[in-house]
């Protein structure tokens, strides 16, 4: 009985340990807000570069990380500002232009090589460079029609 219950309560640390771990990661970006602003990504990027080394950046294929990744690539997070024709074009501008910045950012530390010459994040790398091609359309558009 005692045996038992020892291997409950090993089972209910280990448990709680995991959940920790899993908050602890997803805390460090605002996963849980509906989209981010061009100071999340700021915040975002400040954070992936401050990682040690040994640090695996946000992947797909990692479960404990792979909703931070895909909040990154998220097409809301741009568009929700920079598509509201009731915001001023001046502003929206130079939001993009923050956008732009921290995208950019981002996509070179996702850049990494190894010794082979292949990219460490090469899934994510491609996604991010998918997700900044669609971010550029808005981009370019509203640059546009600031300079008409």
């Amino acid at each position: 009985m005692k045996k038992q219950r020892s291997l409950i309560s090993k089972a209910h640390l280990l448990a709680f340990v995991s959940v920790l771990l899993l908050a602890a990661c997803t805390s460090r970006f605002p996963v849980d807000k509906p989209y981010w602003t061009d100071e999340d990504y700021r915040a975002v990027w400040l954070e992936l570069y401050s990682m040690s080394k040994d640090e695996e950046l946000p992947r797909f294929s990692n479960p404990e990380t792979n909703e931070v990744i895909r909040k990154i690539i998220t097409p809301q997070n741009y568009e929700v500002v920079l598509e509201d024709s009731e915001l001023g074009l001046n502003y929206r501008n130079e939001v993009s232009q923050k956008f732009f910045d921290h995208i950019r950012s981002i996509i070179d530390l996702y850049g990494q090589m190894d010794v082979q010459d292949k990219f460490v994040y090469a899934e994510e790398l491609a996604e991010l460079r998918n997700f900044f091609l669609g971010f550029q359309i808005v981009y370019f558009k509203i640059g546009n029609e600031n300079i008409a």
